[in-house]
């Protein structure tokens, strides 16, 4: 369960959009908005003023969340923003915090802090499998000097705490990546 949890941590910090769709209006900022939590599929099927209260609350809380300054409209602030490449998990998770905590925090805190990665496959993205590699390394220094945790390459054949695998599409998790412009 650690090393799923780990290993999904990882590459969701590291999952990165190369060319993300330009939302350029107020009705393509809408979908990013329900795409990535900020509001609710289900509360844009009421009547048309309430629909605007709760695109302006979901406006809100994404320049909230992303640091912009709080206006409430699709302003280039943070339609700017909103064009950033980004991970393609929903920030808001809503109902999912409380399934979240649960999981996560039923059980002990972990022994092992020494934890061990492998890499399986490289991404094209990058013109060699070593830069990949380096980026890995990079991204683990990054967790390793601010917490407690180590993190050490292993190569095939041994056992791992992390795989680091690049896919697209469908992938075996039930959640398919669209490729470039999606997730």
């Amino acid at each position: 369960m650690e090393s799923f949890f780990l290993s999904s941590l990882l590459l969701t910090t590291l999952s990165v959009i190369l060319a993300a769709p330009v939302i350029d209006n107020e009705n393509m900022a809408v979908q990013y908005l329900i795409k990535y939590n900020y509001i609710h599929q289900d509360d844009m099927i009421t009547d048309n003023l309430m629909e605007q209260e709760v695109v302006k609350e979901g406006i809100k809380l994404f320049q909230k969340f992303s640091n912009v300054s709080v206006t409430g409209r699709f302003d280039e602030e943070t339609m700017t923003k909103m064009n950033q490449p980004r991970c393609g998990m929903p920030d808001m998770m809503f109902h999912m915090v409380d399934a979240r905590k649960r999981r996560f925090s039923a059980g002990r805190p972990w022994q092992n802090k020494d934890l061990t990665y492998r890499i399986d496959s490289v991404t094209s993205d990058f013109p060699t499998p070593r830069q990949t590699t380096q980026i890995m390394a990079d991204a683990f220094k990054v967790w390793s000097d601010v917490s407690s945790l180590t993190f050490t390459e292993v190569f095939a054949g041994q056992d791992a705490d992390i795989i680091i695998t690049f896919v697209e599409y469908e992938h075996g998790d039930d959640d398919a990546f669209d490729g470039k412009g999606g997730t």
